[in-house]
């Protein structure tokens, strides 16, 4: 059994120390990622990050897709914190023929190389660090270290194409604005690309001397933009005083290709929160994405979708998010190939632990309709949407939905850590909880 797994955006960058979920105190789904069917019952099976567990040093779990039973548990290696801050699913590492993991840990002891053997010697400096694991039987691959990149390392993890061509899909790192070293400040953040084959750091995406505030909000691998195998990563910066935008880079050669700036009025805080690629938008060409932009003036948020052509670099339709206000920190956007063609796919917008409405766009931009998440906001989970992706079972393919959830502070009981999502009708199954 394989997985279908379609890059799309998380969310924008939570402070190190993670965010306050109150009464969740392993903060169980914060991440989550497809897993193959380990216990082959036909569904395939999921990895959920808990990285408040444990007094914050974090766990990952993982479950049957189908039941939400507890199938196995990989424990935070040494001395980390925020273990399961961002997990994925990554193509081959270790040429056994499954889909391996990728665990992020916001803070990990480093050491003066850029990745290595899993065990290797620390010092006592906390950087943050991805650590990969056989999809098989979990044992240990190797750990990203990423250090150019400075703190806040494992906060965002993906699998991405080969780029180096080696023939091991590589991994894009996206790091939140404060880190140091080669970012040359630490006021900025950024993203690199990692060799899925030994870990070290292939490229270093920078802020832009306009943008070096929030920068790396969010990251995206929006593959060939114009058909001429020139592929990108888009980086994105803000909400923030200073203004914010997309940087959208060469991923072979580091080269800034095309720059937009979110628009803003007077006195705002302005800026992107998510952007996906690889679309098939109306009036595009192929090879096109959409960002996820706001603005904030005086406390009243203002989100928009745009539309964006890779081959013509410019904006192809862009529409107001009405009656959205989620907590800024919290937004997320992701893709769901739900069609026979790429014209058919869906933008599924998310937004904060107190929206309990799912957005869903067609590729036109406009409102297909809403998604209603109240029966999993009053079961307990929060943050709806923090990930989406499609799980392959012998009854049809199916998307999940993932949210916060796991066991609660006050009153005992487990919240969920999300639900399945039937595309045609729009609507959530069962919330699902780890068991």
């Amino acid at each position: 059994m394989t997985l279908a797994i379609l890059a799309s955006t998380i969310t924008l960058a939570l402070p190190p120390q993670l965010a306050d979920w109150g009464d969740l105190p392993e903060a169980q789904g914060m991440s989550s990622a497809p897993h193959h069917d380990r216990n082959e019952n036909g569904h395939g099976d999921l990895v959920i990050g808990a990285p408040s567990a444990a007094s914050g040093v974090g766990r990952v779990d993982i479950v049957d897709g189908e039941t939400g039973i507890l199938l196995a548990t990989i424990p935070a290696p040494g001395e980390v914190r925020g273990f399961g801050r961002s997990v994925a699913s990554i193509a081959d590492l270790d040429g056994d023929g499954v889909a391996d993991l990728a665990v992020g840990a916001y803070r990990r002891a480093s050491r003066d190389v850029d990745g290595g053997a899993f065990g290797d010697p620390i010092s006592s400096e906390f950087t943050g660090a991805i650590f990969c694991y056989s999809g098989a039987d979990l044992h240990p691959i190797q750990t990203i270290r990423a250090k150019q990149l400075g703190v806040g390392v494992g906060t965002d993890v993906r699998g991405i194409p080969d780029v180096d061509g080696d023939g091991v899909e590589d991994i894009l790192v996206r790091v939140p604005s404060g880190v140091s070293r080669q970012l040359e400040s630490n006021s900025v953040g950024g993203a690199a690309i990692c060799s899925g084959r030994g870990g070290q750091t292939q490229r270093v995406f920078k802020a832009p001397e306009d943008l070096q505030f929030h920068f790396g909000s969010c990251a995206a691998w929006l593959g060939d933009l114009g058909g001429d195998d020139e592929v990108a990563v888009a980086v994105g910066s803000g909400p923030s005083a200073r203004g914010g935008g997309v940087t959208i880079f060469n991923a072979t050669t580091g080269s800034v290709l095309w720059d937009w700036r979110s628009p803003a009025s007077a006195g705002g805080h302005h800026g992107v929160a998510a952007v996906v690629g690889e679309l098939e938008l109306a009036g595009g060409q192929g090879g096109d994405f959409v960002v996820l932009s706001v603005e904030q003036t005086h406390g009243n948020r203002v989100w928009t979708i745009t539309g964006f052509g890779g081959q013509t670099r410019s904006k192809l339709w862009s529409h107001r998010i009405e009656g959205f206000t989620p907590n800024a920190h919290l937004a997320g956007m992701h893709v769901l190939d739900v069609g026979p063609t790429p014209a058919d796919s869906l933008v599924c917008v998310s937004g904060g632990a107190s929206v309990d409405v799912l957005r869903v766009f067609g590729m036109d931009g406009v409102l297909r309709g809403t998604v209603d998440a109240s029966g999993v906001a009053s079961a307990g989970g929060r943050n709806l949407g923090a990930a989406a992706f499609r799980v392959n079972s012998a009854g049809g393919d199916q998307w999940w939905i993932g949210c916060v959830g796991g066991p609660k502070r006050v009153g005992g009981g487990t919240a969920p850590v999300g639900a399945f999502l039937d595309t045609s009708a729009l609507t959530l199954g069962p919330p699902v909880t780890v068991q």
